[in-house]
């Protein structure tokens, strides 16, 4: 047997392109061919205009007897790719792109999970083994402070809870863990004052507001420190360099610790301006 192979290496024309398409739509022969263009809500603003334009070009202006077009998209973020640069027009052209591209749009409302502590579970046994047991905290805050419950939410939850506990120390307590994943860019952001005056905790705020352990536990989490040293790495530079300075405010944060005699102890031996320090 002989076979041809016909490699074309310049950029085809739209023309080209139809034809191309046109050619394997008689081809199949009654065959249905779906052809599925996916992920377009994750690329940047010109990336979707171009695509949507080429998609428009291709497929809206052609019509084929086996070939079916789907184009998952998020409507908003196409609305928002389209919309008008000057923001004084107020303009939005994205439901008009839609409307011209497309011969019908089905709705797809967000997933519910009704029963999403049984879809943990079972991802909570994947990550640690059959008949793992959950600590009843971890639920409880993952249930108060997570903002959607989808299972790729969980999943993700979970791959970071395993990661963690890998690289973390092991006397940590589990909720403690499941306490910084909620509340890590937060504590990213501001991880002193995260530490001092935890705004993440939100609804479970009434629970561990006086917890003497938090701190430590969540600067060692943050720092990837041993526990006990956590509080002195995190604080005693900055408090040495709040006396330094005369900072009042800086000073009043760090003294909320419970430890805040002994930081201040060891800082007062290194400052060298001590009449802003008194």
């Amino acid at each position: 047997s002989i076979k041809y192979e016909t490699i074309y290496d310049e950029e085809p024309s739209s023309r080209d392109f139809r034809l191309w398409m046109k050619d394997i739509d008689e081809e199949l022969k009654g065959r249905k061919f779906i052809l599925v263009i996916d992920n377009m809500d994750r690329l940047p603003k010109i990336k979707v205009q171009e695509l949507w334009s080429a998609i428009n070009t291709l497929f809206a202006e052609q019509h084929y007897k086996n070939i079916i077009i789907i184009v998952p998209f998020d409507r908003d973020h196409i609305k928002s790719a389209f919309r008008a640069e000057n923001i004084r027009e107020n303009k939005d052209f994205g439901n008009d792109f839609i409307n011209k591209t497309f011969g019908v749009v089905y709705r797809v409302s967000p997933p519910i999970m009704s029963d999403w502590k049984h879809y943990f579970t079972i991802m909570w046994e994947k990550a640690f083994g059959r008949n793992a047991t959950i600590d009843e905290n971890i639920t409880q805050i993952y249930d108060l402070l997570a903002e959607n419950k989808t299972p790729r939410d969980i999943t993700a939850f979970i791959n970071k809870f395993v990661s963690l506990r890998q690289i973390s120390d092991e006397t940590i307590p589990d909720r403690y863990l499941a306490l910084y994943i909620c509340g890590e860019q937060k504590i990213k952001d501001k991880p002193l004052d995260e530490i001092t005056k935890p705004s993440y905790l939100g609804a479970l705020n009434f629970l561990y507001e006086k917890d003497d352990q938090l701190p430590k536990y969540i600067a060692a989490l943050y720092y990837q420190i041993e526990p006990n040293r956590a509080i002195e790495v995190a604080y005693l530079d900055r408090l040495r360099k709040a006396l330094e300075n005369g900072d009042k405010s800086d000073v009043t944060t760090i003294s909320t610790l419970t430890n805040f005699e002994d930081l201040l102890e060891n800082a007062i031996t290194s400052v060298s301006n001590v009449p802003n320090a008194v």
